[in-house]
């Protein structure tokens, strides 16, 4: 058996040994006598004494098993939900980035919400919610946000881990109109008072623990001369024929603009809260004192994925949290095109 394995079950032979110990002190003083004879008829027993027995030092470790395998399954279906997520972000994002908002043209990002400009761009990691708000400001971003978060809904626990008042401060509209839905649609629950708490709850956790990276790249490689909007063979701008020619502004480049056609790629990740039994038993530097390895010296995966967004340092937290980062991507081109396309000799299409 690896050494790794032994030291990390080290705290539960110590508290084997104290039970032990405490069963043995335990006999002394009710005055309880070793019988061997008794002992070794235990197995002729026929009124279930060996039966309660084998129950009793068997059932610890069949729920662990069984807790173990609903936490694989839950994993499981995170990981689809997640990728689910993702597209479901793409898709939100190449119906809002051409849309046309008054602070944000079509095709473009607010300019806060971009970085590395050219030929690639990139946000930063965004998420729009109260108590871990960090978002660029960009409305587009935040719909995007917003998508993942719906999506993500399914796989957050219902459970209230925040504290009354932080839960209180945390209703959004997007819990509410949520609650209100699901109330709506499955009318049978529209009598029940936890149902809205449940998914409010859930709401607040997608809400707290999901954020978004939105990524393209100019698949034209002409941005600096030109609009990457432009069709074929279109008249270049400097042309007297061409109708930018006496709007230059319309046509120059602009470094948070999206081209059409480019691929938007959008990036989901996920804080997936895992059960607590599970959870506590393979984090590191809790239940185990150190991490386990395989005898072969490749590192620990399992272990040193587990994180906990602990509760003394959150103070909207009444509980910990043991959960593993879930991360996808999807990408979809840009298919929104500008109003503003010009047609050759028809210069009145940019008035």
């Amino acid at each position: 058996m690896h050494r790794g394995i032994l030291t990390a079950c080290l705290p539960c032979f110590l508290w084997m040994l104290g039970a032990f110990a405490l069963l043995w002190l335990l006999l002394r003083i009710s005055g309880g006598r070793l019988e061997l004879a008794k002992l070794r008829s235990l197995h002729r027993c026929q009124e279930g004494g060996v039966q309660t027995l084998s129950f009793v030092l068997t059932l610890p470790v069949f729920m662990m098993i069984v807790l173990f395998i609903i936490q694989i399954s839950q994993l499981m279906i995170g990981i689809t939900v997640v990728h689910y997520a993702a597209v479901a972000a793409a898709r939100a994002a190449s119906v809002w980035l051409p849309s046309e908002m008054p602070a944000e043209p079509a095709n473009q990002l607010a300019p806060a919400a971009i970085m590395n400009y050219y030929p690639t761009w990139t946000t930063p990691p965004l998420n729009y919610y109260g108590t871990n708000g960090g978002g660029a400001p960009s409305w587009k971003c935040q719909k995007i946000w917003q998508a993942a978060v719906l999506a993500c809904i399914p796989i957050s626990p219902s459970h209230q881990y925040l504290t009354s008042s932080a839960s209180q401060q945390s209703a959004s509209a997007m819990s509410n109109v949520t609650a209100a839905l699901y109330q709506q649609f499955v009318s049978k629950t529209a009598g029940n008072p936890q149902i809205p708490i449940r998914i409010r709850n859930k709401t607040a956790y997608a809400g707290e623990h999901t954020w978004i990276m939105i990524a393209g790249a100019d698949m034209s490689q002409n941005s600096l001369n030109g609009p990457t909007y432009n069709p074929l063979n279109h008249p270049p701008p400097t042309n007297v024929n061409s109708p930018e020619y006496m709007y230059p502004y319309q046509w120059q480049f602009k470094a948070n603009e999206i081209g059409w056609q480019d691929a938007i790629t959008v990036q989901v990740s996920h804080r997936f809260a895992l059960l607590t039994g599970p959870g506590r038993l393979l984090s590191p530097g809790r239940f185990l004192s150190t991490k386990l390895a395989p005898g072969d010296g490749t590192p620990d995966k399992v272990s040193s994925s587990i994180n906990i967004w602990d509760k003394s340092a959150h103070p909207g937290y009444a509980e910990s949290v043991y959960y593993v980062v879930l991360s996808a991507n999807a990408t979809i081109t840009n298919e929104g095109m500008k109003s503003i396309i010009p047609h050759y000799g028809l210069p009145e299409s940019l008035q």
